[in-house]
């Protein structure tokens, strides 16, 4: 994802494998929440180290069978006290053994004094106020990535030294999962391995048209994120509030309303909808709760016979990728259009709100691109049947 990014600004960016992943492959996770942790430490990896003599960021994951201790090679994290709810515990997670896989991001940027290292986590907090006048930034990722690793049973902390770099790391409790069948199946019968590209994320948002709905009443916000999206040939739809959204899916080829008897060829095609959460009229979260509502109902159901463009059908999260807030959906529902929250003011209340009001993820804004993509690729099925072609 970040490849292009750090080969254009010369830094040499590695992965390693710890030793002590060994027997850890396969684990109860939500990989989108533990992915958003990991690019907003990239992200602010590559941004204090681009213009730094020698450039070189270092990603190393590992695993321990007992949770790490406040100061963990040279690493202090902001919060080591065991939470009071193990998620862990639950029957979803199933009875594997308990394991806590950890992140480390080490990078050769401008470092920190430890005063500075204090304010991290803070919300709109950054090191210095020159932080932000010559690297730009909300002050809010490294909040959020506290929070999120707080919420799946882990802690976030870092070891800086001025002028020298600095090591943010991360870990996250989980359970043992058995690997899925196919997948056994399909290690027993391969022959040899097939060589393939590692396709950039760009690359791929480029290689299948999407259907978006951008849900925003601020109108500048409208623009830019609809040209961005627009640049890799989608099909971008906005609306300027939550009331404005439900009238654009009632003239979409999913409304089911007995008195519109109309043709579903000059109907809209959708994907997904990037979902405000605070705005006029109606806000996010009451607008996600009526097309829930609108699902249960059949007003919104699949198309009675497979539509030539958009042939889409929607994602739901198994069991081998259990989210920290998950909530109970119907079995028999046969439509679930992915809602994926967008808010600035992204306290982790807010974004259990969301979850609860019917939303499928969250994304805090601004964001980059790169950082929407993985959002996007987990709730979009058919983006996820054409990840497996690529690979096959």
């Amino acid at each position: 994802m970040f490849e292009v990014e750090c080969n254009q600004s010369g830094i040499e960016l590695t992965f390693r494998v710890d030793e002590t992943f060994s027997g850890m492959e396969w684990t109860m996770l939500d990989p989108s929440r533990l992915l958003q942790v990991l690019i907003n430490l990239l992200t602010n990896a590559i941004k204090f180290t681009k213009d730094r003599p020698q450039k070189a960021i270092t990603v190393t994951i590992g695993g321990s069978w007992s949770r790490p201790p406040k100061c963990w090679n040279e690493v202090t994290f902001t919060d080591d006290e065991k939470p009071k709810t193990d998620i862990t515990e639950k029957a979803e997670w199933g009875e594997g053994r308990i394991a806590f896989l950890w992140l480390k991001v080490k990078d050769t940027g401008c470092g920190m004094t430890m005063d500075e290292q204090k304010k991290l986590f803070s919300r709109f907090s950054q090191a210095t106020p020159r932080t932000h006048v010559k690297y730009g930034g909300s002050g809010l990722g490294l909040f959020i990535s506290k929070s999120l690793t707080k919420l799946q049973g882990g802690a976030i902390g870092v070891h800086s030294e001025k002028e020298e770099g600095s090591t943010f790391a991360f870990f996250i409790s989980t359970r043992l999962a058995h690997p899925p069948a196919d997948h056994v199946a399909a290690r027993a019968v391969q022959a040899r391995p097939v060589p393939r590209r590692t396709m950039t994320g760009e690359e791929a948002m480029q290689t299948i048209k999407l259907n978006v709905l951008i849900v925003e009443d601020n109108l500048v916000n409208q623009k830019v994120l609809r040209k961005q999206l627009q640049k890799f040939g989608w099909n971008i739809s906005v609306a300027g509030n939550g009331q404005e959204a439900l009238e654009w899916l009632k003239d979409s080829v999913y409304w089911r309303n007995e008195k519109d008897s109309s043709s579903t060829e000059d109907k809209h095609e959708l994907d997904i909808i990037l979902m405000d959460i605070e705005m006029p009229i109606m806000d996010g979260l009451t607008c996600a709760r009526l097309i829930r509502d609108y699902e249960h109902q059949g007003l919104l159901a699949a198309p009675s016979a497979p539509h030539s463009a958009s042939p889409t059908q929607y994602q739901h999260r198994k069991t081998s990728s259990t989210s920290s807030a998950s909530h109970e959906r119907p079995e028999k529902q046969s439509l679930r259009l992915p809602i994926l929250a967008v808010s600035a003011n992204a306290r982790m209340e807010q974004i259990e709100q969301s979850l609860a009001s019917g939303m499928d993820d969250a994304i805090s804004k601004p964001f980059r691109i790169p950082e929407l993509w993985p959002k996007i690729r987990g709730l979009v099925k058919r983006v996820a049947d054409a990840d497996t072609r690529t690979k096959s």
